[in-house]
């Protein structure tokens, strides 16, 4: 959220037109936003409409960015999984960060956070059925 709020008070014109309290509701507001969760779709989409151009553009960029996934079975035919996976998702993220002509971590910081989601997701099975691996 704070990358977001920087580039809102950078596109705001003139530059820190916004007070503490409205990055206080922007924050807030970001919290609950997302468009992508059914159960705050309809507020999200309420929010939006309510604030500032500059504010939205920002959440429009921010929303329109796909992040790849990286299955990890899909390197497990190499000579060496582990290695070609870091490479792959190294060089996604090291693109992602020049690909675009304003330099923004946003789609970094995307990908990583889905990165950590996944590798989380994936293995707190492991955690489930083998407890003595938490307890070591």
């Amino acid at each position: 959220r704070s990358s977001l709020l920087y580039q809102i008070n950078e596109s705001a014109d003139p530059v820190g037109k916004y007070s503490d309290q409205d990055f206080h509701a922007f924050k807030d507001i970001l919290a609950v936003s997302s468009s992508r969760c059914a159960k705050t779709n309809t507020l999200a989409t309420a929010l939006m409409g309510l604030l500032p151009t500059g504010v939205r553009t920002v959440l429009e960029r921010w929303n329109e960015g796909t992040v790849p996934d990286f299955p990890w079975n899909s390197y497990a035919n190499d000579a060496i999984p582990a290695e070609s996976y870091i490479l792959a998702v190294v060089n996604t993220h090291i693109s992602s960060l020049s690909s675009s002509g304003n330099f923004s971590v946003n789609h970094s910081l995307k990908f990583l956070l889905h990165s950590l989601v996944t590798f989380i997701g994936e293995h707190i099975k492991l955690v489930i059925h083998y407890p003595c691996i938490v307890s070591s």
